[in-house]
C-alpha cells in the first residue's frame, strides 16, 4: 500500500565517533591515492544514505498500513457496551428537597434491584421490599457508611406503616409534655393523648398502641428524646424495633409518596398494582 503521508525530509543518521586514545601520526600519500580515496569515500557515502531513506520510507509506509487495517477493523466490529440507565430515567418517585432526590435508589427490575430505597440518614435507610409476596416497609439503621443492616429495626406491612406514620401530631404532643416536665397535670394530656389507646408508663414515657403487637413509645434517654417503633409480644417489648430520633420520625412521616413506591416494586415483582 502507496504511503499516504508525505515523506519527510531525508535526515543521515549520525554516527558517534570516539576519541582516539593516543596522539594520531599523519600517513603521507601521493596525490593520485588521496583523489581516488576522496571519490571512493563520497560515492559510498551517498550510497548508505540512499539506502536509509528508502528504508525509513518503506518502515513508515509499513506502519501506516498497520494502524489504517487496526482502524479498519474496530470499526467493522465495534465493542458493545451494556448502558446503565441513569438515576434520571428510574427515579419514579422524587419527593423531598432537592439535594435529597439523590438518596432515592428506584427499583427498576433489573438483576437484584427490586426494592426502592431511601437512604434518610446517614445511618437510616427506608425500604419497600418484596417478602412472601407481599409488600413490607422496613425502617432500619445501618452501619460502614450506610451499606451493612443492624438488627436494629422494624419490618412492617403496608396497613401498619401507615399507621405509625399517621400518628404526627400525638408523637408531637407527647414530645411537649416531656419538655414540660412529664407534669401529671399538664394540660397537653387533656388533648389528643387522651383516648384509650395512649397511657403513660411508669417510667414517664407516652406509649401508643398502634395495632395488635405493635406500638409506638416517646421517652426520653440520656438527655435525649427518642420515638421508639417496637412489636410487642404478650405485653412486652421484643427486640425487633428501632429507636429515631424525632426529627427523623417526622421526616419519614412527611413522605407523601411511599405508596408510590410500593406500586413500584409491586410492578417490577409481576404483581398486580391496585
Amino acid at each position: 500500500m502507496d504511503n499516504i503521508f508525505p515523506d519527510d525530509e531525508d535526515t543521515s543518521p549520525t554516527t558517534a565517533v570516539e576519541p582516539p586514545t593516543g596522539p594520531v601520526k599523519p600517513t603521507k600519500r601521493k596525490r593520485g591515492e588521496e583523489d581516488a580515496s576522496s571519490s571512493s569515500s563520497d560515492e559510498s557515502s551517498s550510497s548508505s544514505s540512499s539506502s536509509s531513506s528508502e528504508s525509513d520510507s518503506d518502515s513508515d509506509s509499513d506502519s501506516d498500513s498497520s494502524e489504517s487495517e487496526a482502524e479498519a477493523e474496530e470499526a467493522a466490529s465495534p465493542t458493545k457496551k451494556k448502558t446503565r440507565p441513569s438515576s434520571a430515567t428510574v427515579e419514579v418517585v422524587q419527593p423531598g428537597e432537592e439535594p435529597e432526590k439523590a438518596m432515592y435508589v428506584a427499583a427498576t427490575g433489573e438483576g437484584d434491584q427490586k426494592e426502592f430505597v431511601w437512604r434518610v440518614t446517614d445511618d437510616v435507610k427506608v425500604k419497600a421490599k418484596l417478602w412472601k409476596g407481599m409488600v413490607f416497609m422496613d425502617i432500619r439503621k445501618y452501619y460502614d457508611e450506610g451499606r451493612k443492616p443492624t438488627q436494629k429495626g422494624v419490618f412492617l406491612n403496608v396497613e401498619k406503616y401507615e399507621k405509625v406514620m399517621a400518628r404526627q401530631e400525638m408523637v408531637t404532643a407527647a414530645l411537649k409534655w416531656l419538655e414540660e416536665g412529664g407534669r401529671s397535670k399538664s394540660s397537653v394530656l387533656t388533648g389528643v393523648l387522651r383516648n384509650d389507646s395512649t397511657f403513660i408508663d411508669p417510667d414517664g414515657a407516652v406509649i401508643m398502641e398502634i395495632d395488635k403487637g405493635l406500638k409506638v413509645k416517646v421517652y426520653s434517654f440520656k438527655g435525649l428524646y427518642l420515638v421508639d417503633i417496637r412489636s410487642y409480644f404478650k405485653g412486652n417489648a421484643t427486640k425487633k424495633g428501632i429507636s429515631l430520633k424525632p426529627d427523623v420520625y417526622f421526616k419519614v412521616a412527611a413522605w407523601k409518596d411511599w405508596s408510590k413506591a410500593v406500586a413500584v416494586v409491586k410492578k417490577v415483582n409481576g404483581l398486580p398494582v391496585n
